[in-house]
């Protein structure tokens, strides 16, 4: 069947268009890339291959008009010694087949419950004799409105607070008593600015570029996730369930989710939890790790499916920046499917006619307010210095990077990459006894050697990479304390599997780790390997940027342990610690206070550092530092 489906696609195409298949350990489907579902829902490494059930849809029927979309935009005054906004909300109006031609203008009435009046702007419509569109041209609602810079402000976790606004839209009659046309349309919108600053670093381009979140004129601290989709089947997903895991992301401190590409574009309480929690989206469009057809008829479902996602996100207040898609520029510039045997230029021309010259344009038309990225990782606004392509996407001097090894030891700082923004980065561990045994009651499918686990285990020697990393760092025999355990099948699981425990602990050590390291990057970045320097001290430490992470924390409705871990190292006042040199033992701390507008002045730190023997754990010294932490302002 394979072999046929290969055949047709060849045949339609003229080309390859790749990959066909999955690895055989996804037990997955072939060709996902031709059509437009999520690509998780064919498998994944981490995900089985599941049947994708959509929502019902609803028709809604209408004989006038109607209001189809409504946006929002708001932005400070250029006056810096005003605190005005400036906001523009905008609605599209779609016409129904029997509306009156003769009514001459419609108007939209647009007002912000808690700030203005209501303001009103009309629009002629299209004469008797012109074409019967579907839908009118954005009418426009244009109005200034004086806030409070202390109050009024939409704000990240843990910068501030999240004040959201009630924007009220309606289509009326011109006329003095504006007779309603249409029902109400209502959006929780927000006041907020969010900046991707790539600035040069030196005088010398081979420097760099910097990469850098700034969100109403302050810097932001990113502490990050990825966000894969709830379940196999996202309309089965009850609400309590993205309730439970938007309030754990903000619990932990994280203040942005990185939508995955190779999922879908979320329901929409999942973005109203985002507006109401701080955490921001990075919205990756729903393409991944493949190559994509570029005929008419695909290209006009891309179209079409990028303008609604726009319309319909663009006036969140979480949504931070717009990404083409996941690992697909990358996947092309490193010749994963040994393409460079083929024509390799049309396979380039493909890349850019989806993601630059429809992709792109179409969500510029929409939004002109966001940074779009062409993929993810990229090297940012270097990318477009070489055509939308670059030569190696994941240059350490540029944008964002992902990173994962499955032979190094991921405990070490040398292990880490140096980069400007780690959108992605991970390691396995396996899932808690509690979770299987929520599956399976039957001892032969317990244990990380059973056909029950390795089936679902769908990364290339998954089991094997998680043990020997475990390998490295944890006892390899069952702790005394175990084997005392009374004999019953429970007890026999616990003796088993002790190297689940000790795996959800290595994971969550390894993204400390990391994440620790990163601050340090930030923070203090090696000239030596000519990148550019960055900012000294503890003083400064608040204006490093923490990559974002991916985090599996749903453990059967609970936390895994790295999530635990989280929670600590995204802190708002932190104590971070690594290795600076793995073969000199040197160990570095830095004290990170992240950016708060309401908070000013200077504090003192007393860092206590106890350093204890492995074996005995008896403390072999003590000293302490104390040093005061100066606020400073940040002018980007």
């Amino acid at each position: 069947m394979q072999d046929k489906l290969q055949r047709i696609t060849h045949r339609s195409f003229g080309y390859p268009v790749p990959p066909d298949c999955p690895p055989l350990t996804y037990n997955g489907e072939c060709y996902f890339n031709f059509i437009r579902k999520p690509a998780y829902s064919f498998s994944w490494d981490w995900a089985g291959r599941g049947y994708q059930r959509r929502d019902f849809v609803y028709l809604d029927l209408y004989s006038g008009l109607a209001i189809d979309y409504v946006k929002f935009t708001a932005s400070p005054s250029l006056d810096s010694s005003s605190n005005a906004w400036w906001a523009m909300a905008t609605a599209g109006v779609k016409f129904g087949d029997r509306f009156d031609q003769k009514i001459g203008q419609v108007c939209i009435v647009a007002q912000i419950d808690e700030l203005t009046e209501s303001l009103k702007r009309c629009v002629k419509l299209p004469s008797e004799t012109s074409p019967q569109p579907s839908i009118i041209d954005a009418a426009e609602s244009n109005f200034t409105v004086d806030v409070r810079f202390d109050q009024i402000l939409w704000w990240p976790n843990g910068y501030g607070s999240q004040r959201l606004y009630t924007l009220r839209v309606r289509l009326c009659l011109d006329g003095p008593d504006c007779r309603l046309l249409d029902n109400w349309e209502t959006r929780q919108v927000a006041f907020r600015q969010v900046q991707l600053l790539q600035n040069s670093i030196g005088n010398e381009l081979g420097q760099g570029l910097n990469f850098n979140l700034v969100v109403n004129n302050r810097p932001v601290f990113i502490k990050g996730s990825n966000f894969v989709p709830i379940g196999m089947s996202i309309p089965g997903a009850d609400v309590s369930d993205y309730d439970w895991l938007m309030r754990s992301a903000a619990a932990a401190g994280i203040n942005m989710l990185r939508v995955w590409g190779g999922g879908t574009i979320e329901r929409a309480e999942f973005y109203d939890l985002a507006d109401q929690l701080g955490i921001m989206i990075w919205q990756d469009f729903p393409f991944a790790c493949a190559l994509y057809p570029t005929d008419e008829a695909f290209l006009s479902t891309v179209r079409s499916e990028v303008r609604a996602t726009v319309r319909r996100l663009q006036h969140r207040a979480s949504l931070a920046v717009w990404v083409g898609n996941n690992e697909n520029e990358g996947a092309l510039a490193n010749d994963w499917w040994s393409l460079w045997a083929n024509p390799n230029e049309r396979y380039y021309d493909d890349y850019r006619k989806l993601y630059m010259r429809l992709v792109r344009q179409q969500v510029v038309a929409e939004d002109s307010t966001r940074l779009v990225l062409l993929s993810s990782p990229s090297n940012g606004d270097a990318t477009e210095w070489e055509g939308g392509i670059a030569h190696q996407p994941q240059s350490t001097l540029f944008g964002d990077v992902h990173f994962y090894s499955y032979t190094e030891d991921m405990w070490l700082p040398e292990t880490t990459p140096l980069a400007r923004l780690m959108s992605e980065f991970g390691f396995q561990s396996h899932p808690s006894l509690i979770t299987v045994l929520s599956a399976t009651r039957d001892p032969r499918n317990i244990g990380i050697d059973t056909n029950f686990t390795l089936h679902r285990e769908h990364q290339p020697n998954g089991t094997l990479t998680i043990a020997r990393h475990n390998a490295r760092h944890f006892a390899s025999q069952v702790p005394k304390w175990l084997i005392g355990v009374n004999d019953d099948v429970i007890g026999k699981l616990l003796v088993r599997n002790f190297s689940v425990p000790s795996s959800e602990i290595d994971q969550a050590e390894i993204y400390r780790r990391i994440t620790h390291q990163h601050a340090f990057n930030r923070c203090r970045l090696r000239s030596a390997a000519n990148q550019a320097r960055g900012l000294e001290g503890m003083s400064s430490a608040q204006r490093c940027l923490v990559r974002a992470h991916l985090v599996k924390h749903r453990s059967h409705g609970a936390w895994k342990a790295t999530h635990y871990y989280a929670a600590r190292y995204y802190a708002n006042r932190r104590l971070a610690i690594a290795l600076a040199d793995s073969e000199q033992r040197i160990v570095e701390a830095f004290y990170i206070r992240d950016s708060n507008p309401n908070q000013r002045g200077s504090e003192q730190i007393e860092v206590r550092f106890d350093c204890y023997d492995v074996d005995s754990l008896a403390r072999l010294n003590s000293w302490t530092i104390i040093k005061n932490s100066v606020r400073q302002r940040y002018t980007p």
